[in-house]
């Protein structure tokens, strides 16, 4: 939160802000390399499996977030701790992607290498979403409401640097020119998760949080999950801003996981013709992170979030039409900026329409939505892929649309989001 000294507030930037902002630089490698990049190629082009067989780690790990945070979320709310349960979370995603690199590269068998890799890929990739959780419900004791879009933004901005250390610093690792014989796509993993680690220490050690403990509900887990639940009711445009996350995230998430297989199957690109697209996406997101920030605390996060999920809907068009690459450099440039949209507005959006002293409880509600919507987008995924088959690319384009039909309809049900209520008194 700013403080004030001598009558006056704070501005909104300070070391516990720009330490707070490095964990999304820190995370942002994990999703860049792991999810998008490297593992989802390693399995389809490298070991030659279908796409179902990244989906269904993928959506088994985003259903565990997704029933484990709302309760872990409101723990973290009475103890007034929420940075316990993210250094925990994030030695896990660290510890276990490292082990992916071990298991990947090792000489085992195919069964054991992909069954081995993927299994420690769902604790990773746990670890890494729900440590968002409460990485997020940090963001109310850093910065006062009509401050929050700048600081979000600037996570976000940093979180794609990432992207570009990612690129810069793990690809050459890929291709052996950083350890002579040490290369291929499952080489990515350990210099992730070093990276991974390493930068997200000042965030874990050097930002404090200012709430406090608040008594326990009576009852078991599944009480306190039905309390939530219910709860729900007490907050005007919650459960409809829920539903709206729901599916415009299944489509983000999906896209995300599945975007340089889409541009592999669909025109047969290399990996090194992929890396300038995700660079000008990258570069667009930086830009995106700070412009969406300023203009979210101008607009506020609700008509902000509706110019960005209405701007999705133009690349995701580009990309089923596409016939060129170069088409993709223009779709890549406006799904990175709008990217940064969606995940600078989704957690100054939810802070109006709760008290901040359970920002916890109901970070870890929206994740469980989101997850929800990253359990059943890739799976939708792969089975249109799967049931198209046999006609090859077509099947990966209708993929897609169905993506872009999924986010339209987030778009029209939170357009009746209407009511927002201030949650901090400052």
């Amino acid at each position: 939160m700013a403080e004030a000294v001598g009558g006056k507030r704070r501005g909104w930037l300070s070391w516990p802000v720009f330490n707070w902002a490095l964990y999304d630089l820190a995370n942002t490698i994990f999703s860049m390399a792991v999810i998008t990049l490297f593992l989802p190629q390693w399995v389809t082009d490298d070991l030659g499996l279908s796409d179902l067989a990244y989906a269904l780690p993928l959506s088994i790990s985003m259903l565990l977030v997704g029933l484990t945070t709302p309760y872990l979320g409101a723990r973290a709310d009475e103890r007034g701790d929420h940075r316990r349960p993210l250094i925990v979370l994030t030695l896990l995603s660290v510890g276990a992607t490292a082990a992916m690199g071990l298991t990947a590269m090792s000489a085992g068998p195919l069964w054991l290498r992909a069954g081995g890799t993927l299994a420690l890929f769902v604790a990773a990739n746990y670890g890494f979403q729900a440590a968002q959780v409460f990485y997020n419900s940090l963001l109310p004791s850093l910065a006062e409401p009509k401050k929050r879009g700048k600081v979000s933004g600037l996570g976000v901005a940093l979180g794609y640097l990432g992207s570009i250390i990612a690129f810069v610093v793990i690809f050459p690792v890929t291709q052996g020119a950083v350890v002579p014989g040490y290369s291929g796509r499952a080489a990515a993993f350990i210099p992730t998760a070093l990276l991974f680690g390493l930068l997200a220490l000042p965030c874990l050690i050097g930002v404090r949080e200012k709430v406090e403990p608040r008594p326990a509900p009576p009852g078991g887990i599944l009480r306190r999950y039905l309390g939530v639940f219910h709860d729900t009711a007490n907050y005007p445009g919650l459960r409809r801003y829920l539903l709206a996350a729901f599916l415009f995230l299944e489509a983000v998430h999906t896209i995300i996981g599945f975007m340089a297989v889409y541009m592999q199957k669909v025109l047969g690109m290399p990996d090194e013709a992929k890396i300038p697209i995700f660079l000008v996406g990258t570069a667009a997101s930086i830009l995106g992170g700070f412009a969406w920030g300023f203009l979210s605390d101008r607009l506020g996060p609700r008509h902000t979030l509706i110019i960005i999920l209405t701007g999705w809907l133009v690349p995701i068009t580009l990309g089923v039409l596409a016939h060129q690459p170069w088409l993709f450099y223009i779709a890549a440039g406006l799904i990175g900026f709008l990217l940064a949209g969606v995940w600078t507005t989704i957690r100054p959006m939810l802070l109006t329409l709760v008290p901040r002293e359970k920002a916890g409880e109901f970070f870890g509600l929206l994740a469980l939505v989101g997850k929800a919507g990253a359990v059943v987008g890739p799976l939708i995924w792969g089975l249109v892929t799967s049931a198209l088959a046999g006609i090859e690319p077509v099947n990966y384009r209708q993929a897609l649309l169905t993506m872009g039909l999924m986010l339209g309809g987030g778009l029209l049900v939170f357009m009746g989001v209407r009511k927002q209520v201030e949650s901090d008194t400052d």
